[in-house]
């Protein structure tokens, strides 16, 4: 689904597509799995698109 709509958030394709969606929810979740994962479990690109994560937070948190 996320793949026909490249230029949409994928937080706006969950919140119409999973009934009880919530961004809280979902960025609780994502802590959880840091605290039982590395980045070693992550493929080569989905490696690039968390280092960009975290400089997108790092750039809003300055």
């Amino acid at each position: 689904m996320a793949a026909d709509h490249p230029t949409r958030q994928i937080v706006n394709i969950f919140d119409n597509e999973i009934n009880g969606f919530s961004k809280f929810k979902l960025a609780k979740m994502f802590l959880r799995w840091t605290r039982t994962n590395s980045v070693d479990a992550l493929r080569a690109g989905e490696r690039e698109q968390w280092k960009n994560l975290i400089n997108k937070i790092d750039s809003a948190l300055k």
